[in-house]
């Protein structure tokens, strides 16, 4: 892990452009894969909540080694099974599960009637707001709703420390596979995909490799340009992984997973009414979407980070999440739904990111080039912004 950081070797980018070059035609939807769990995704999901490491590796040894292991298991279109043990690493600065310390201290204490990760006690830890369907319509909600689950889970574990980290959405669209080895890019997956890849493979951020909203080579994952247009891939790059992931149904239990540990992932039915009628139906119920129609399993289609709650003041008790579609839908891109409506507490996912490299960057271990990447420094020198003193309105005033 020391010497190679994240080197994507030659042997490995060839490996991960044989499986996408010789992938099948087959892919699914979202309406398609969420709704109907085939006999093979129901074992994929039962392997994946009974599988546990009997030896986990350390994010060193395991997650951004490309191992000859690890490189048949992606040829052979067979991820390695993910342990889902929920035991944070000491080094995740508040993240845990099981019977580690939690971000907000006491788990046995009651949950606040009210939660938001965009505003605890005045600090946001919520990165910025995109568009899946910019420049063209994408079907990566699955994506979407899952980085920026990790996104925001690294600024709170980092409590809220520069910088702010955006795992590259393009590269999961490219890598990520299903149980047949397929990687449906825009035609719809499962938040699973993402994290198991993400356990395996380090991913990087935008800066790697911006959105483009279509389907691409999982190979190289860091690319960058001369400016005579020719471009070249980057083996040494700052990369995330996930370092365990798993599910959490029902209002409950998904409140107290957002509270202890930060947003969350969850399927739900994106009907008519909320694409192209959401501002409409909010206003009509005080600021909350409302529909209290029980849809079919068959029309969730829709995946999204939830990121706290509320209750108006009619006692109306709604969702705070974030969805992927620009700015300019909903409430700057976000929205309130209903608690028990269109489906939302049935699948949704939890995942513990893994960032040690980018420590490791800013504690000045690496130096990055233009054409080489990262550098291994022989002398380290901090990267990380200095303290300032606040600067009151006096300051600026001329005496």
């Amino acid at each position: 892990m020391a010497d190679s950081v994240f080197e994507a070797t030659a042997e490995y980018e060839g490996d991960l452009l044989e499986l996408h070059e010789n992938k099948s035609a087959r892919s699914k939807d979202k309406a398609d894969s969420v709704s109907e769990l085939t006999s093979t995704h129901e074992n994929d999901l039962l392997q994946l909540h009974q599988h546990k490491s009997s030896s986990p590796k350390s994010m060193a040894d395991s997650v951004f080694e490309a191992t000859a292991e690890h490189q048949g298991h992606v040829k052979d279109g067979a991820r390695p099974l993910p342990s889902t043990s929920r035991l944070a690493s000491s080094w995740l600065s508040g993240f845990a599960h099981a019977d580690q310390t939690v971000v907000h201290g006491d788990r046995h204490r009651p949950l606040p009637r009210h939660f938001d990760w965009r505003d605890v006690d005045g600090v946001n830890y919520c990165t910025s707001d995109v568009n899946q369907h910019v420049p063209t319509y994408c079907g990566s909600c699955w994506v979407h709703g899952s980085v920026a689950q990790l996104n925001d889970r690294v600024k709170i574990a980092r409590k809220a420390a520069w910088p702010d980290v955006m795992i590259s959405r393009q590269a999961v669209v490219n890598c990520a596979t299903n149980s047949s080895g397929v990687a449906p890019g825009c035609l719809g997956g499962e938040p699973y995909m993402v994290f198991g890849l993400m356990q395996n493979t380090p991913m990087p951020d935008e800066g790697c490799q911006p959105y483009m909203a279509r389907n691409g080579e999982c190979a190289p994952l860091c690319t960058n340009c001369e400016a005579s247009g020719t471009c070249f891939a980057l083996k040494a790059f700052t990369g995330f992984g996930v370092r365990s992931f798993g599910r959490v149904n029902g209002s409950e239990a998904m409140a107290k997973e957002i509270f202890e540990n930060g947003p969350i992932t969850c399927s739900f039915a994106a009907t008519d009414e909320f694409v192209y009628n959401y501002s409409i139906n909010a206003a009509a119920h005080g600021g909350v979407f409302t529909d209290d129609f029980e849809y079919p399993e068959e029309a969730v289609d829709h995946d999204v980070e939830v990121a706290g709650w509320d209750v108006t003041e009619d006692g109306v008790e709604y969702w705070i999440a974030r969805n992927s579609w620009g700015t300019y839908w909903g409430e700057n891109g976000w929205f309130r739904l209903k608690k028990g409506n269109l489906r939302m507490e049935e699948d949704c996912w939890w995942a513990i990111p893994q960032f040690v490299n980018l420590e490791q960057y800013l504690d000045g271990k690496y130096l990055g080039s233009y054409t080489r990447g990262l550098e291994k420094q022989e002398l380290r020198r901090d990267q990380r912004p200095a303290e300032c003193h606040r600067h009151g309105p006096w300051d600026s005033i001329v005496r």
